[in-house]
């Protein structure tokens, strides 16, 4: 965990808290030393609990806050903090504009967190009814960036765990499984942050755009290995079902796809009888993402079936 330590360092002296305050009942006072000199690890419970009492309660800002002082890639101050507030503000209209704002800019972390922006803002005003796939060739140079530059980082922020699962729909084939490995890994880090059923939901809804990336883009063989994580954790937690049913309806489509793509139209049949049932029982702000997959999921099984 390269200067996590000395991170931590900078954020307690420039807060003016002492070690004790911040150590004390969770790291010795030689690990702590240690610690600080990049010399020893901590878990990352430990970090949590060390960062709470620093008054930082997202891992997300205190990545920002690493990757700041220690990037070889120094990011201005100000452009970090409006980069921030843009991410966690959730507000189109201002996203667009920081969008606007930087997408030219010569700086290449300008130009990587206007596109990073610009993919939040797409995920969050795309109609699903849209023909997403014809759009996503407008902004290949972008995703392309994204590719790259996620590549040549090793801890990622919740913004590029994000913006991975809708950027791979263009990736190359090889870059995509390389990144798919580093989601995977940078999103257990969270783990510790959120509690349980809400990382496990985030999780969730991330790996279903990831999936459903595979699907719009006609890739089903990686379906049948992907989606093993998302058929553990539905089995072994009831509540995550009941928690969030349009992401339970999601998980039905892309199982009931892969079933479809292994030519077990029985088993598609059985998703999608599910998927209905839920989908029918759902209030009105959800029904019209739902209509659509339950379209989409018809053409799915028809296309194999003609194809079989």
């Amino acid at each position: 965990m390269e200067y996590f330590g000395t991170t931590v360092k900078k954020i307690r002296e420039d807060k003016g808290f002492l070690s004790k305050e911040v150590y004390e009942g969770i790291l010795s006072r030689s690990t702590a030393y240690r610690f600080e000199k990049d010399a020893a690890n901590v878990t990352f419970s430990q970090l949590r609990e060390i960062l709470n009492r620093l008054n930082i309660f997202s891992l997300d800002e205190f990545v920002f806050l690493r990757r700041s002082w220690f990037s070889s890639s120094e990011v201005e101050d100000e452009l970090f903090v409006e980069y921030k507030a843009i991410i966690y503000g959730r507000t189109p209209q201002r996203s667009l504009a920081f969008y606007e704002k930087y997408k030219n800019d010569e700086r290449d972390q300008a130009k990587y967190y206007a596109y990073l922006v610009h993919i939040d803002y797409l995920i969050k005003t795309l109609r699903f009814e849209d023909d997403i796939i014809s759009l996503l060739p407008i902004y290949k140079e972008e995703f392309s960036y994204i590719q790259n530059r996620l590549l040549g980082i090793a801890e990622w922020t919740m913004a590029e765990l994000e913006a991975f699962p809708v950027a791979s729909w263009i990736f190359d084939n090889t870059a995509k499984k390389i990144l798919y490995r580093h989601f995977k890994n940078n999103f257990k880090k969270y783990r510790s942050f959120y509690e349980m059923n809400m990382w496990e939901n985030k999780y969730i809804k991330l790996l279903l755009y990831y999936f459903i990336g595979q699907i719009y883009t006609g890739e089903y063989q990686e379906l049948a290995t992907d989606l093993k994580d998302l058929d553990v954790m539905y089995q072994n937690n009831n509540y995550l079902k009941l928690n969030d049913l349009q992401n339970y309806c999601l998980y039905l489509f892309t199982c009931g796809v892969r079933s479809a793509s292994m030519l077990d139209f029985t088993a598609a049949q059985q998703y999608l009888s599910q998927f209905t049932k839920i989908h029918q029982a759902l209030d009105d702000d959800q029904l019209s993402i739902l209509n659509y997959y339950q379209h989409f999921f018809e053409q799915q099984i028809q296309k194999f079936k003609g194809n079989s």
